[in-house]
C-alpha cells in the first residue's frame, strides 16, 4: 500500500512544480485541467490550495500522515486509473525485461543460424497476429461495433492499408535479407512451436470472453512497442542501413495509434468494477502468454532454457 501511496506523492509533487510553474503566466494557466488531475490522485480542490503553500520538496508520506491525514486516506483508497494499472503492470512483468532482449542487446552476436531462428520465430508471431486480429473482429464485432471498427483500421495498418509492398511483416524480412538470410529461407522454415502456440492460445482469448480480449489486446499494444524498441536496438548491431531497419522504424511510428486504438475499444467498459476486473485479467493473460512464447523464442534460439 505505500508503494502505491508514494508513487502518487510523486505524482502530487510533480502536479504542484507545473501548477506553479503554470501559476507565473495566469493566462496560460488551464485551472480545469489542474483540478481533473488533481482529482485523479483524490487530492480535492480546497486540499491542493494547501499543498501549494508547501515547497514540495517537503512533502513525503510522514509529513502527510502528520498534517493531512485526510489525503493520505484517500491516496491509499483510490484505486489506480485503469492506464496506472496498465503501466505499472508493463514495467514490472516479467516479459516485458525479459532475459532475451538483454543477451540480444549486449549479449554475443548471433552467428547466422541463431539469427535466422530469432527471425523466423518472430516473423511467425508477427504473421500470424493477422489471424488474431481478424479473430476478433469475427467473434468480437458483433457485440461492439466500435470495437470492430477500432480493430478493423489495426488491422488495415497491419496489411499496409490495402498495399501488399507495405504489410507490415513484410518489411521485417528486409532485415534477415540484410544479413545474407533470404526470405524464401524464412518463408519456408518450419514453423516454430512456441510462435505457433502463442498464435493459437492468443486466438482463443481474442475469440473468447469479451472483456478478456479487450484488456488483452491492450496489452499486446504497450507491450508490442517496448518488445520493438529493444528488437531495433538489438538488429542495430547488425546494420544501421535505414533500410533493412524499415521495420522498426514503421512499427515504432504506428504503435502509438494502435495502443490509442485498443484503449478506445476498452474505455466505455472500465466503468464498472466488475467489467474492469476481466479486463485486468485479459491484460495480465496477454503479458503471461507474451512470456512464455518469449521462454520458447529462447530456447529456440539459443538451444538452452533460461
Amino acid at each position: 500500500m505505500e508503494v502505491k501511496i508514494e508513487r502518487s506523492i510523486e505524482r502530487l509533487k510533480n502536479l504542484i512544480v507545473k501548477y506553479k510553474s503554470l501559476a507565473r503566466n495566469p493566462f496560460s494557466l488551464d485551472r480545469d485541467d489542474y483540478i481533473s488531475e488533481a482529482d485523479t490522485l483524490g487530492i480535492k480542490a480546497d486540499i491542493s490550495e494547501e499543498l501549494l503553500a508547501l515547497d514540495e520538496t517537503n512533502i513525503n508520506l510522514p509529513f502527510l500522515q502528520e498534517n493531512f491525514p485526510k489525503v493520505v486516506k484517500s491516496l491509499s483508497e483510490k484505486k489506480p486509473s485503469f492506464k496506472e494499472f496498465a503501466l505499472e503492470t508493463i514495467v514490472e512483468h516479467p516479459s516485458v525485461n525479459h532475459p532475451i532482449y538483454e543477451r540480444l542487446i549486449n549479449g554475443q552476436r548471433l552467428d547466422r543460424d541463431g539469427l535466422f531462428r530469432f527471425c523466423a520465430g518472430y516473423h511467425d508471431m508477427a504473421q500470424g497476429y493477422l489471424q488474431v486480429a481478424a479473430a476478433a473482429i469475427l467473434y468480437q464485432g458483433i457485440k461492439d461495433q466500435r470495437v470492430m471498427i477500432e480493430m478493423t483500421k489495426t488491422l488495415h495498418s497491419e496489411l499496409g492499408f490495402g498495399d501488399p509492398k507495405q504489410v507490415h511483416h513484410e518489411y521485417f524480412l528486409l532485415f534477415p535479407e540484410s544479413q545474407k538470410i533470404s526470405k524464401d529461407e524464412i518463408l519456408k522454415a518450419q514453423p516454430v512451436q512456441a510462435s505457433e502456440k502463442y498464435n493459437r492460445e492468443l486466438i482463443n482469448v481474442y475469440s473468447g470472453d469479451f472483456l478478456e480480449f479487450l484488456g488483452a489486446q491492450v496489452a499486446f499494444e504497450i507491450d508490442a512497442k517496448e518488445m520493438i524498441r529493444k528488437i531495433y536496438e538489438a538488429a542495430r548491431r547488425y546494420t544501421k542501413d535505414p533500410k533493412d531497419l524499415s521495420y522498426f522504424h514503421l512499427h515504432l511510428w504506428f504503435e502509438d495509434a494502435h495502443v490509442d486504438w485498443a484503449e478506445q475499444s476498452a474505455k466505455p467498459y472500465l466503468s464498472e468494477s466488475n467489467s474492469r476486473d476481466k479486463i485486468e485479467f485479459g491484460f495480465n493473460m496477454e503479458l503471461d502468454l507474451k512470456k512464455e512464447w518469449l521462454d520458447g523464442l529462447y530456447q529456440y534460439v539459443f538451444r538452452e532454457t533460461i
